[in-house]
């Protein structure tokens, strides 16, 4: 038994020290998401995830908090499938605001859709609804976001 859970405990050791192995998580819900940009803002190594969308999302009710920063870039794949994430909003952020704050140029997020939502952000620099700051590749998404900014940097 003990060197079941040493091997275990290797083996999530060596996984996560991987630099080249990126995590493939699935996403269907808010919380889901929620999670991955709460594991962004606070565990450094994270940004190497692999996520995939398996359903709509609505985040009305969710204060969120970008993927992604300037010292922690997202740095994998976010595959939407076509899904819809709505009811997102965002009040008063740094810099890089939107659902990603940061991709950095190996980030790709793609085949995504945000209905709705408001990114409400005085005096911040670049801003979007996908993604505050891209040096990555956005393809195959959409916005009908509202963005009453006064800031440097407005894209969709």
């Amino acid at each position: 038994m003990k060197k079941e859970v040493l091997s275990f405990f290797l083996f999530l050791l060596f996984a996560r020290a991987c630099p080249f192995k990126a995590m493939a998580v699935d996403v269907s819900s808010a919380a889901d998401l929620e999670a991955i940009a709460n594991q962004y803002a606070a565990t450094a190594g994270a940004e190497k995830q692999n996520i995939t969308l398996t359903a709509d999302i609505d985040l009305d009710g969710v204060k969120w908090i970008p993927i992604g920063t300037k010292d922690k870039p997202f740095k994998g794949t976010f595959n939407g499938q076509g899904y819809t994430i709505k009811g997102f909003r965002t009040f008063d952020a740094t810099d890089g605001v939107g659902l990603f704050g940061f991709i950095a140029k190996e980030g790709v997020v793609e085949n995504l859709g945000i209905s709705g939502g408001s990114l409400i952000a005085k005096n911040k620099r670049r801003i979007g609804a996908i993604a505050g700051v891209c040096d990555g590749t956005i393809r195959k998404c959409w916005s009908m976001a509202f963005i009453p900014v006064a800031g440097n940097v407005v894209g969709g």
